[in-house]
């Protein structure tokens, strides 16, 4: 069960990072109009974008305790809520590539590093 556990919460965690890549990507080449979250939406419009991603993101890391405590008084609680989250923020990514794309047909989320 906590090999289950941390690899959800892992994914939870990249799935954020790309979450954050990817809205960055669409609001720095179109307008913060993009974003659907009206909290991120705001932070991005008053700090710019990407301070405003930062600022939104940072609240993931405030809740990691909460949710290993979570992990540690309910395991089989955190993981259906870890599956549900994952599950919603896949097709978060997945929309914001699809809207990456019709911004610039040629978007790749994994590019090659220039050498």
């Amino acid at each position: 069960m906590l090999t289950l556990f941390i690899l959800l919460l892992t994914s939870f965690l990249y799935l954020n990072y790309a979450d954050a890549k990817t809205t960055y990507f669409v609001v720095h080449n179109s307008s913060s109009r993009s974003e659907k979250n009206p909290i991120a939406k705001y932070l991005i419009d008053k700090m710019g974008a990407m301070a405003g991603i930062i600022a939104i993101k940072s609240i993931i890391i405030l809740i990691i305790p909460l949710v290993i405590w979570t992990y540690l008084e309910s395991p089989f609680s955190i993981i259906i809520l870890l599956l549900c989250l994952n599950t919603a923020y896949l097709f978060v990514v997945l929309n914001n590539i699809k809207v990456c794309k019709k911004i610039y047909p040629k978007y790749t989320y994994f590019k090659r590093s220039k050498k």
